[in-house]
């Protein structure tokens, strides 16, 4: 029960699953004026799917998406819906809503720590319906990283809500049959369509040497160096700094700061790091790496 009206509108896309479609029947037997089945076979994601769901509703409703592997756990006592639905009246800035733990943080494939929901658990009020419009239907992926993108540059911001929805993920999904090039082509996408493809990088730099060296989103291998690798890698940046500043015109001071970098990740450290800031010049440096 809700104070809000509301209406469910379920869209097949010829699904398989016949206990699932007998389950809708049954609930729209049961509330034949609030439950509509459309069936919309033949997409090949579900994102025209989506659009063709919103383009069904009423000028004047809000719209809760949810994909049919997520569970309501309806919070006690609570009206959830009614929660959602009124606050926007208390948050003027307010552009999506979601619940626990559903606002998740992009790669830098698409823009490195992008706040985004997931069009499975995502409520749009309808006034941001009005002003961003609805998902991009030539992403093959990624749109709802895409609208969550669209929404904040307008100004708007993301809140998750302090109950959670259960989110399985155990049937085959569109993006289960993608590969890798067609993911890679989604974040491609994104970053064309949002002049992306210069994307500035702050301290995301000291936590990896190979941010620049591998083509965006093809992986580095710095996860998995070894603590002899990292040493070395470490070793061959003192000397340079050496090699390239034989005059001192700078002092060697300023490359302590990337000594967290490299001596990191593995046993004694920490007791490594506290040696190297001992030294003064680049010689006793690469003693201390050295012993």
């Amino acid at each position: 029960k809700s104070k809000v009206h509301w209406r469910i509108i379920l869209l097949d896309c010829n699904t398989q699953e016949l206990s699932s479609l007998s389950h809708a029947k049954n609930l729209q037997r049961a509330f034949p004026d609030r439950m509509k089945i459309y069936r919309k076979p033949g997409e090949k994601t579900n994102i025209p799917v989506t659009n063709y769901g919103i383009s069904l509703t009423e000028p004047d409703e809000d719209i809760l998406l949810l994909h049919d592997d997520v569970i309501i756990h309806a919070p006690y006592r609570r009206d959830w819906l009614y929660e959602m639905a009124n606050m926007q009246k208390n948050m003027p800035q307010l552009g999506l809503i979601t619940t626990m733990g559903n606002i998740r943080k992009s790669g830098k494939e698409y823009l490195n720590e992008l706040s985004w929901i997931g069009s499975w658990t995502c409520y749009i009020p309808r006034s941001i319906l009005n002003k961003i419009g609805t998902f991009d239907d030539k992403f093959p992926i990624g749109e709802d990283i895409d609208y969550s993108y669209r929404v904040q540059t307008a100004g708007l911001i993301l809140v998750e809500m302090n109950f959670w929805f259960e989110h399985h993920q155990i049937r085959e999904t569109p993006h289960s049959e993608q590969s890798e090039e067609i993911k890679q082509e989604g974040a491609r996408m994104f970053r064309k369509k949002h002049n992306l493809d210069g994307i500035m990088v702050g301290r995301g730099i000291f936590h990896d040497p190979f941010l620049f060296a591998n083509p965006l989103g093809s992986g580095s291998p710095w996860g998995n160096y070894t603590k002899e690798q990292r040493i070395e890698l470490f070793r061959r940046h003192i000397e340079l700094f050496a090699k390239t500043w034989q005059h001192d015109e700078y002092r060697f001071d300023v490359l302590k700061k990337f000594c967290k970098v490299y001596i990191n990740g593995f046993g004694g450290a920490s007791g490594l790091r506290a040696n190297f800031m001992t030294a003064k010049t680049p010689k006793e440096a690469l003693n201390i790496l050295n012993g």
